[in-house]
């Protein structure tokens, strides 16, 4: 699997569980999502993924670099709603949150996914390695509960 395939997984996961939290509005999904998308899948694009490709597409990329930084800054403001207990204010903002990560997570898909086609095998492999390391550090058994990947299919990586 290409890491361009591992991040479209995600992307896939993430509408799930943001269609979900939409639904719900659960704070505990928020923090669990929020987690997710900033200390591993960002945490990949932006150290991994971005970089290997930022010679070729660098206006797209520093766009939605930009996005990552607007959702950390989206995820701080709904995470001190939820320590103030401003459940109101968590309610009415989520949907923000939710609508911005999604459709930063399309532009990707349109902008620079295709272009991970161009990338030698070698560079692929190490990004792929280098993914899977930030992965670790985030936690497998909380990546695979997140995502729906089953252990199996991840080691396969």
């Amino acid at each position: 699997m290409e890491l361009s395939e591992l991040l479209m997984v995600e992307h896939a996961a993430l509408r799930i569980r943001l269609h979900e939290l939409l639904e719900t509005q659960s704070q505990e999904l928020f923090q669990k999502a929020n987690r997710f998308v900033l200390e591993c899948h960002a945490k990949v694009e932006d150290e991994v993924f971005f970089p290997v490709l930022y010679s070729q597409i660098s206006e797209s990329l520093k766009k939605l670099e930009a996005d990552h930084k607007l959702i950390l800054t989206l995820s701080s403001s709904l995470l001190n709603f939820v320590k103030q207990g401003k459940e109101e204010l968590f309610r009415k903002r989520v949907k923000t949150y939710v609508t911005t990560v999604l459709e930063h997570n399309q532009q990707e898909e349109i902008l620079v996914f295709p272009y991970w086609k161009s990338v030698s095998n070698d560079t692929a492999k190490s990004a792929l390695e280098h993914a899977k390391r930030i992965i670790q550090a985030f936690g497998v058994d909380e990546y695979l509960e997140f995502t729906g990947m089953s252990k199996q299919f991840f080691d396969s990586l």
